[in-house]
């Protein structure tokens, strides 16, 4: 059985780029030589101008996801695009195979840049912060995806002013309840498509369908460490979504359910599954179940996880005991084979940032465009 990952692959032609690029583990990554930064620009504004948005989905604003994080994993001649969410000024959540190279080596905090405040992805927003320490959970399986869950922490803090942290929501994960997952994925399942410039949003439902044990054995319960969403009309997170957030909005709740892990559909897939194919299920980590790792790791209590202590200029992280879903889905080429290593929310990582498997060093896995040559370095850095 076959996974989707939703992390994205760029390659660059050009071996002296040092700039933005992005891995695509689907494949659909495309090399142009030759290429200027304002080509490069035409060229992803054409391939996305009708079609901006997680499939199925619409566009955002940074004021529906003001935590919303864009982040960027330099590997030299390519590299990797996920998503991620601020919970502090100073920490980032996101999925743990996005600080891992091959799901199993951790990346170097230096190689990860971090974009805010803006919908726009990283090339076009100068909001950017660096790495300093990565974690990834001590107990990630690579074969199941179980406790797909990382931390990144910031080398400075960002102001308030600029964005928000977002509170873990701490109610019951019910069936049928409404989340909306947002990201800079891919928009559709061209071998052609390309990471969105914008970020994009896509609402979801919760659900203890069959299907959800049928095409991850390792799912327990929306209530255990992954929450399971169906595919309703076509509706999803894809490649590239990786690691971002799965909300709760309403009842003046803005508030962080989970993070896009992978997605599965029906069938025994050769290659990756595709995204928003109706019947087909998402999996997203359950922020809640793995609090007391968080706070371990961090430093940050479980009340200033849940809001009641997060900085009072965030109007969006009140969380409130309401009813909500949990619908994040990114796919991946990942086989799920062991058994499942859950682990309780009492399990934590290590602190050290070096490279233990513990330690997530900075990795982007969303897409970004892979026509963006060496100008796109001194653009960005």
């Amino acid at each position: 059985m076959k996974y989707r990952l939703n992390n994205f692959f760029l390659v660059f032609i050009s071996a002296s780029l040092g700039g933005l690029n992005s891995r695509n583990t689907a494949s659909a990554h495309s090399t142009r030589q030759d290429t200027n930064v304002n080509e490069a620009q035409s060229q992803q504004n054409s391939t996305l101008s009708s079609n901006a948005r997680v499939v199925n989905g619409v566009q955002a604003s940074i004021t529906e996801f003001p935590y919303a994080s864009f982040i960027y994993i330099d590997e030299g001649n390519s590299g990797e695009v996920c998503t991620g969410a601020l919970l502090s000024s100073t920490v980032l959540v996101t999925a743990a195979h996005c600080l891992l190279k091959n799901f199993t080596t951790p990346y170097n905090p230096a190689q990860i840049t971090v974009s805010v405040g803006s919908s726009n992805y990283i090339v076009n927003n100068n909001n950017r912060y660096l790495a300093s320490r990565l974690y990834a959970h001590p107990q990630f399986d690579a074969d199941t995806l179980q406790n797909d869950i990382g931390l990144i922490m910031l080398s400075s803090p960002v102001p308030s002013s600029l964005a928000t942290p977002v509170a873990i929501f701490s109610g019951k994960v019910t069936d049928g309840m409404g989340l909306v997952a947002a990201g800079w994925g891919v928009t559709s399942n061209s071998p052609t498509a390309t990471t969105a410039s914008v970020l994009n949003k896509v609402p979801l439902v919760v659900s203890s369908a069959a299907a959800c044990k049928e095409l991850n054995p390792y799912w327990i319960s929306n209530d255990g460490p992954t929450v399971c969403t169906i595919n309703i009309n076509g509706q999803d997170t894809c490649y590239g979504d990786s690691g971002g957030p799965l909300a709760y909005i309403g009842n003046n709740v803005n508030s962080l359910v989970g993070i896009t892990s992978f997605g599965n559909v029906v069938g025994d897939q050769d290659t990756a599954p595709p995204c928003g194919v109706n019947g087909g299920a998402g999996y997203y980590t359950h922020l809640y179940y793995h609090i007391n790792w968080i706070s371990s790791t961090t430093g940050m209590s479980t009340t200033q996880l849940l809001g009641s202590d997060v900085d009072k200029s965030n109007t969006t992280t009140n969380t409130q005991t309401t009813t909500m879903g949990s619908a994040g889905k990114t796919t991946s080429t990942g086989k799920t084979t062991a058994a499942g290593k859950t682990t309780s929310a009492d399990t934590i990582a290590s602190a050290d940032t070096t490279t233990s498997a513990a330690t997530i060093t900075s990795s982007g896995n969303y897409i970004l465009l892979s026509v963006i040559l060496n100008q796109l370095v001194s653009l960005l850095f």
